[in-house]
């Protein structure tokens, strides 16, 4: 029996999208020199008043290659739980080493059986590395380890809807979705 097709959508990073996901687990990929965190990992430590920064600042976690962190939202954000999963330094990042963290974060996310992920991409157009075939490699890690799940995919690129055609390409187990009105999916 094959496995049930991912749904998948792509939509624009911002404090917008954050604020009105629809996934049980939000996952975020810092940069270990992000200080202070940027992109949706920014956004989501805000809404946490700060509590992914404090945890950094006290030693108790560190946006390294070797530590992840699962935390509950405590209600400040739509989703129940946040993992943060540390991409280590952003120069020391080649495609071996991204492809290491990505196959890492298929493996948590194949244990922790969401069936709604929303996953912040990182932004690799300041890194020396081709994004769209490394972003591609990261969707269908991911994507093999969530049969049957939704995929939201923050995006930090200007043209979601059409990143998220590209990223799928001609995966079988794919659906793509279109986002609503209001930047969301229609599921």
């Amino acid at each position: 029996m094959a496995p049930s097709p991912i749904r998948l959508c792509c939509l624009p990073a911002g404090l917008a999208t954050l604020d009105r996901l629809q996934a049980e687990l939000l996952v975020l990929l810092p940069f270990e020199e992000d200080r202070p965190l940027q992109g949706t990992a920014g956004l989501c430590d805000w809404r946490l008043n700060g509590r992914i920064n404090r945890l950094v600042e006290q030693g108790w976690y560190r946006p390294s290659r070797e530590q992840a962190l699962l935390m509950d939202s405590a209600g400040r954000i739509p989703t129940s739980r946040v993992l943060v999963l540390g991409m280590g330094k952003r120069a020391a990042l080649d495609a071996q080493s991204y492809r290491r963290r990505i196959s890492c974060l298929a493996g948590i996310l194949g244990k922790l059986r969401y069936s709604s992920v929303a996953l912040e991409l990182p932004d690799l157009a300041q890194g020396p590395m081709e994004t769209p075939q490394l972003q591609r490699a990261l969707f269908e890690l991911v994507a093999n380890h969530l049969p049957g799940a939704r995929l939201f995919l923050l995006c930090p690129y200007p043209r979601a809807a059409e990143f998220a055609k590209e990223v799928a390409g001609d995966m079988d187990q794919v659906v793509v979705e279109e986002r609503g009105a209001q930047g969301m999916a229609l599921w």
